[in-house]
């Protein structure tokens, strides 16, 4: 009978830890959110760039960069979930690539969490919309 607990306990151990690590290979981890940036004028996946969510609520020191991450060429991202609960004094930051004399593919720019967060069908839980750099829009046409 101790064997058979044994064999039952270690086989459901196996099976948590199966379940965990597929969650967490997926990308499902549920300290992590899925966010993805757009161009606003038409909603185009931004390809490349930084997302930094920072604390404005220290006015000694100033902003507190709490996470740095990498828009993926497919306008995805991942941040943490405990970011945006710490406190209202939150804004994700939307920066461009930073390629010495190219022109930004977009306008820099902050957001508060209340301003970009929704529930779409593709379980995006951040939706950053940026506004696109007419002159990289230009510099494009030339080409």
């Amino acid at each position: 009978m101790k064997s058979l607990n044994f064999f039952l306990r270690l086989a459901g151990l196996i099976l948590l830890l199966t379940a965990f690590t597929e969650n967490s290979f997926a990308g499902n981890s549920p300290d992590k959110i899925k966010g993805k940036a757009v161009y606003a004028d038409d909603l185009t996946p931004v390809r490349g760039g930084t997302i930094e969510v920072v604390s404005t609520n220290t006015p000694l020191i100033g902003t507190i960069v709490l996470e740095k991450v990498t828009i993926s060429s497919d306008g995805t991202f991942m941040i943490s979930r405990n970011c945006l609960n710490q406190t209202d004094d939150i804004k994700i930051m939307a920066y461009p690539n930073d390629v010495d004399g190219a022109i930004k593919d977009f306008e820099p720019a902050g957001f508060s969490p209340a301003d970009v967060m929704v529930q779409t069908k593709e379980d995006y839980s951040v939706l950053i919309k940026v506004v696109r750099n007419t002159g990289a829009i230009e510099q494009k046409d030339k080409k």
